[in-house]
């Protein structure tokens, strides 16, 4: 029985330097401008599992299931796409898309962990200055006070800061870099 005989030292340097050609001229590439159509926000009758994740989509599904005297917390959700939409806004394509694109740009494929470390870094700084669009607040009120109006009290709406809302939405998008 013949056995494989192992590529010869040339063969093997030969595979290798056009594994890193390959790599070198690829490009990341991430979503940061399709908003995938989305609303700014939407309300638990609205969701579904192409829009929201499953913690936001089994507390919707969830609460006409209950009996009515055991309540629910009443939510919102940003739907995905909409920090492509964010970034996308006038408040932030200028000042945040454009530097993001470039910084992400740097990332390829045999990017050491160090300097990946460092890109993402800078994206997520990136991220925590974005401005919170008007449009996304006004999306954000008018979604609570629907759920207020639909559950007959506005416990969510009452408790709606924008300012702090809009620093808890910037940490879950900055960790996507993390």
């Amino acid at each position: 029985e013949e056995k494989e005989r192992p590529a010869g030292d040339a063969a093997k340097a030969q595979a290798v330097a056009e594994d890193a050609a390959r790599a070198a001229a690829t490009t990341v590439k991430m979503n940061l401008t399709d908003t995938l159509g989305c609303k700014w926000c939407i309300r638990p009758d609205e969701m579904d599992n192409i829009q929201v994740g499953s913690k936001s989509l089994n507390l919707a599904l969830l609460k006409p299931k209950l009996p009515k005297d055991i309540l629910t917390p009443q939510a919102v959700a940003l739907p995905y796409g909409c920090m492509q939409k964010a970034l996308t806004d006038p408040a932030n394509s200028d000042s945040v898309l454009a530097k993001l694109q470039e910084v992400l740009s740097k990332l390829h494929p045999k990017t050491s962990n160090h300097d990946a470390q460092l890109i993402f870094e800078e994206a997520q700084l990136l991220i925590y200055a974005m401005k919170m669009p008007d449009a996304l607040k006004d999306g954000m009120t008018e979604a609570m006070a629907n759920v207020g109006a639909q559950d007959g009290e506005e416990r969510v709406k009452a408790l709606f800061n924008p300012r702090d809302a809009w620093d808890a939405i910037k940490g879950v998008w900055a960790s996507l870099f993390a």
